[in-house]
């Protein structure tokens, strides 16, 4: 044909188009990621007792198949698998998934207790107020869903651009296409070509609604949720931050930071002490105690039971601690 037919401006401009979208869809999946995270905090299954109180057996069922009005119960270290109210037990709840609080809340008769929140001391038989949907874990995830549904206005603001830049931008291509017909028409297609990749507005349409993505799933991973897809927009303007509790400043997780012997024991085997007193324990302060001595030997205690707001007995070496 005696002409030379370049393809790299047409790869180029798909390759942009297609690694884009590509980008969008990842930094979308992890945001979603975190969400599913938290919907994996409820538990599979639940122990039911159908004959409560005149028969206090138990038998396993699946906790999405719970309803209003059943007594189930939740041993320590188990995760409670509805929104619900104490009948009998006193205990204690990590409820930091919600209140971002490390310290346990304790639970006795009567007060409520809240799906997804770990039981660490004693049995608790619960009976069901809500479930599925109806509890605030379902009420916390369905927020983020709509937040991340939901165009901010700043992404609605790019899309109206994007749309006018793009009838102006297929005007001139078609003005260089007919001007370049006229001048060189074998010039004219990879001409028209290049302005279509060069003026293409990818980025505009592409990088707004990525950038607030990852920043949500960033978010969400340190624990900060977003119930609005503005919010982060408006969080740019924010000049002062007013926090009204501790555990929206804390990680939610108990860490040792020292052990100050005050006797004749060394720290190492005080440390040791009081991790074998807590080994069988899902309370934060036993599990914080169990990750600072995952390298020291630890001592075999028999008989340990826990005393709810009195803490944990047990024999070491033929010693009650």
């Amino acid at each position: 044909w005696g002409s030379e037919i370049w393809y790299d401006s047409l790869t180029m401009f798909v390759f942009f188009l297609l690694g884009g979208r590509y980008l969008e869809m990842t930094a979308r999946q992890k945001a979603v990621s975190v969400t599913e995270a938290l919907a994996k905090m409820l538990p599979s299954f639940a122990q039911k007792m159908p004959g409560f109180p005149v028969d206090r057996n138990s038998e396993q069922c699946i906790a999405s198949d719970l309803r209003r009005g059943d007594v189930v119960l939740v041993r320590p270290g188990e995760l409670v698998p509805a929104d619900g109210h104490v009948l009998e037990g006193i205990s204690s709840a990590d409820e930091s998934l919600l209140t971002g609080e490390s310290r346990p809340v304790s639970k006795k008769v009567g007060d409520q207790v809240t799906a997804g929140a770990i039981n660490t001391e004693s049995p608790l038989v619960v009976r069901v107020d809500q479930v599925g949907g109806e509890t605030r874990l379902s009420a916390i995830i369905q927020l983020m869903e709509r937040a991340a549904a939901e165009k901010p206005r700043i992404v609605e603001l790019a899309d109206r651009i994007a749309s006018y830049f793009v009838a102006t931008l297929l005007l001139i291509a078609i003005a260089v296409a007919v001007g370049w017909y006229w001048v060189d028409p074998a010039k004219a297609l990879w001409i028209t070509v290049s302005v279509l990749v060069v003026t293409c507005p990818c980025a505009l349409s592409l990088a707004t609604p990525i950038a607030l993505t990852v920043a949500a799933g960033a978010l969400a991973k340190d624990g900060l949720l977003l119930t609005r897809g503005h919010a982060i927009e408006t969080l740019a303007r924010a000049t002062h931050f007013v926090f009204d509790k501790t555990g929206t400043l804390t990680t939610g997780k108990m860490r040792l930071l020292d052990v100050l012997p005050l006797g004749q024991l060394t720290r190492e085997e005080s440390l040791a002490m009081a991790v074998a007193l807590e080994n069988a324990s899902e309370h934060p302060v036993a599990m914080a105690l169990r990750q600072a001595a995952v390298d020291l030997p630890v001592c075999n205690a028999e008989g340990a039971h826990a005393e709810p707001g009195q803490g944990v007995e047990a024999t070491l070496n033929g010693r009650i601690c």
